[in-house]
């Protein structure tokens, strides 16, 4: 009985396998390579998103790259007016924007129209530096936000910061 349950779950097995390399088959899937050779900004990202068309981001310390499965683009200080900082540490997205963490503050950057704006590049209450952003969650209109200093809610309706330090 043991051993009849061990092979109807190895055949199990073969047959999923089989049919997944297929599909994959028929499909014609190919993952290309993409490197700085292809017009990738550097070869290890800092952070990569995915936004709702596909489209592949790539976070460097050399600026913002996507990757719409054909053609590489840079986005960067010299090519993106109101890019503060060529250094993304960490991509979100909401539908419409992406949500860049930078090393001076958060930007906000439309790739329709390649528009930016930069949010609290200073010194909150004059005492709390929030400008190195190290990692953006996004919750409904919650943007949360790793700080070297600690954990910063921004809302994205009202554009108001609520520093918690953690």
């Amino acid at each position: 009985l043991l051993m009849q349950l061990i092979l109807k779950q190895f055949f199990f097995l073969v047959l999923t396998l089989n049919g997944c390399i297929s599909i994959c088959i028929a499909q014609n899937l190919f993952i290309p390579k993409i490197t700085e050779h292809n017009g990738l900004c550097l070869n290890d990202p800092n952070c990569f998103y995915e936004d709702y068309e596909g489209v592949i981001w790539l976070g460097t310390p050399f600026g913002l790259n996507s990757f719409d499965g054909s053609e590489i683009k840079t986005y960067n200080q010299k090519s993106t007016p109101g890019l503060r900082s060529n250094e993304i540490n960490c991509i979100a997205g909401d539908g419409k924007n992406l949500w860049l963490a930078t090393n001076v503050g958060l930007t906000c950057f439309n790739p329709e129209i390649n528009s930016t704006a930069t949010y609290f590049n200073k010194v909150i209450a004059d005492t709390v530096n929030v400008n190195r952003i190290n990692s953006i969650a996004i919750e409904g209109k919650i943007l949360w936000l790793a700080t070297d200093a600690g954990l910063v809610q921004f809302n994205l309706e009202s554009k108001i910061v609520i520093f918690q330090h953690i």
